[in-house]
């Protein structure tokens, strides 16, 4: 039997003090938990962006860094002395000639850049434009007559017509220039380059690949043929620069614009492809061997310095801020000033990080 002051607490439940009590306890606990949750999704959150970071940067340099060191690349690591380039247009235009490396500076203005990528460049942000010759080609087995437009192989290619081309003698002395103009390749069964002159807007202006010149100034062509061993290989041009993402237009990214063949058309173009976001800032630095051709740097120079000559630069010094894709802390930090580049507050909550590397240049 229950007592009568059981039966009356079954009766009348908690008092409202208790209850009250309970309240305050679960307010409590859950505040607590809530906190929790709030403090363990911050610190998710931050490390991710701080992990994404440090993967981009690792991964920007070391694109940067093959790029660069294969700069000037031609088949063997000495420049060569002649270069004949018979591409008509080529003449100062950055993605058919020039030396292996080249830079463009902010500072020099908007208009000093290419006009293929000029618009897309955010402020305060560097360029530098690589050519090179790529690192897998093909091998003369007989001696080739430069004065004939047809180079036998002896084996099949996988070149299309059109295709930017390079040849370069065994002692790398000589350096020819052309656009593949035949035969068509479709199946990759050609055993055979052209290299003739044409009368369309693309093409070659000559069939000589041998001196010193471009289609501007042919006086200076010579009659070299390029013996057994010389090297073969397609022409790479890319410019690297930092422009704004095209799925985010708040996010900073690193762009290439690189050189690219229409097979349909056999007429070269370039494009824009966006490779790394976060990166904010691009700040280059050549090192320019100014005075006794040691192949060592004596200075390190930005690209608008005018006694600056692109093809004794022998390093390259890069620095990078990238910064995270969202705002990661709930109050203004202080960055220190990037590269003598004013607003660089963090107000914004971003996180931001600083990278620098130098890199030497191979050829």
């Amino acid at each position: 039997m229950f007592s009568k002051s059981a039966l009356n607490q079954l009766h009348y439940g908690f008092t409202l003090v208790e209850m009250m009590v309970s309240i305050a306890l679960s307010v409590t606990i859950m505040s607590g938990v809530v906190q929790m949750l709030v403090f363990n999704k911050n610190i998710f959150i931050m490390e991710h962006e701080l992990a994404t970071i440090q993967e981009n940067a690792r991964y920007v340099v070391r694109i940067l860094a093959d790029e660069i060191h294969m700069a000037g690349f031609t088949g063997c690591n000495s420049q060569a002395l002649s270069y004949a380039n018979s591409v008509k247009g080529s003449s100062g235009n950055w993605y058919l000639a020039g030396a292996g490396i080249q830079g463009f500076d902010y500072k020099a203005g908007r208009k000093s850049f290419p006009k293929e990528f000029r618009a897309d460049i955010l402020p305060n942000t560097d360029a530098i434009v690589i050519r090179r010759g790529d690192a897998s080609g093909l091998r003369l087995t007989s001696m080739q007559n430069i004065a004939s437009a047809v180079i036998p192989l002896a084996s099949r290619h996988p070149y299309k017509s059109g295709q930017i081309m390079m040849i370069t003698t065994p002692d790398c002395q000589q350096v020819g220039v052309f656009q593949l103009s035949g035969p068509g390749n479709a199946s990759n069964t050609a055993t055979s380059m052209e290299h003739a002159a044409g009368s369309s807007t693309q093409g070659n202006c000559t069939s000589n690949l041998a001196g010193n010149f471009s289609c501007n100034s042919l006086a200076a062509s010579l009659a070299l043929d390029y013996p057994s061993g010389s090297n073969l290989m397609a022409l790479s041009s890319a410019a690297y620069y930092v422009g704004v993402s095209s799925n985010d237009a708040g996010v900073p990214t690193l762009h290439r614009e690189r050189l690219l063949l229409n097979t349909n058309t056999h007429t070269i173009y370039t494009a824009a492809e966006e490779l790394v976001q976060g990166v904010e800032y691009m700040q280059i630095l050549y090192g320019f061997d100014a005075d006794n051709n040691d192949n060592i740097p004596d200075i390190y120079v930005g690209a608008d310095y005018p006694g600056l000559h692109w093809d004794k630069v022998k390093s390259v010094r890069l620095a990078l801020r990238l910064r995270s894709a969202l705002p990661v802390y709930n109050k203004k930090v202080n960055y220190p000033e990037f590269e003598q580049i004013k607003g660089s507050d963090g107000s914004d909550r971003f996180m931001r990080q600083l990278v620098e590397t130098t890199i030497t240049l191979r050829n």
